[in-house]
């Protein structure tokens, strides 16, 4: 009795539809696991300003004097700088910054090795994308209003002259932990005068790389 067998020539075959079939497949599959990766990152960023926000919200109720609060994550440990501790339960972003300024409003840019998720302080939205660890900071977020009522700046030339934390009353939400913009209202930061930043009883100035002259007694 004749048995009913593959020839070579059919496996082969047989293997070249399946290899083909894979490699139709394959950017749809990868796709898939790309977006999956981009949601979990994306619901953890959301989770993380929400426990900021709800922390600010708890702490409102039992003091008047909150002040801002710089959440920063290396390697997945979180220390705070500020009066606000954050109750966070779930996983951590491994690197990043969120920053709960005193009138609630949050900003943040976490990076995972892969995608980098950011918000402003004027948008609710967190935001994904694929760019460089040193382009997720939070040099690159829009600051809106927060930028005019903080520093004076003359858009003329790129210079910032002055920094609006000593006059507590009427511009408490400016930050101790500084995070000077790369723009301020579209315009490059590229200097920073003399005394702009002395005397103000600063955490911490983070500045960033469009600025190419700083006065020497800009920070005495």
């Amino acid at each position: 009795m004749r048995k009913n067998a593959f020839t070579l020539v059919e496996l082969l075959a047989v293997i070249a539809i399946l290899a083909i079939l894979i490699i139709i497949a394959l950017p749809n599959i990868l796709k898939m696991y790309n977006d999956a990766q981009k949601k979990v990152f994306l619901q953890n960023a959301q989770n993380v300003n929400k426990a900021a926000k709800d922390s600010y919200m708890s702490h409102s109720m039992n003091t008047s004097s909150l002040t801002q609060t710089v959440y920063t994550f290396n390697d997945g440990i979180l220390n705070t700088s500020g009066n606000v501790e954050m109750n966070l339960t779930g996983k951590k972003p491994e690197n990043g910054q969120l920053v709960l300024l005193a009138d609630g409003r949050t900003a943040l840019a976490f990076y995972n090795g892969k995608y980098c998720a950011t918000k402003s302080f004027d948008s609710d939205e967190v935001l994904i994308n694929s760019i460089d660890e040193e382009e997720c900071n939070l040099e690159n977020i829009p600051m809106g209003d927060i930028v005019s009522g903080c520093y004076d700046f003359d858009m003329s030339n790129g210079t910032i002259y002055s920094y609006n934390y000593y006059n507590y009353d009427t511009n408490s939400y400016c930050p101790t932990d500084v995070v000077i913009p790369s723009t301020i209202n579209g315009v490059t930061v590229k200097s920073i005068s003399g005394y702009s930043f002395s005397w103000r009883n600063l955490e911490s100035i983070s500045i960033p790389s469009t600025v190419t002259y700083i006065d020497i007694f800009a920070f005495s």
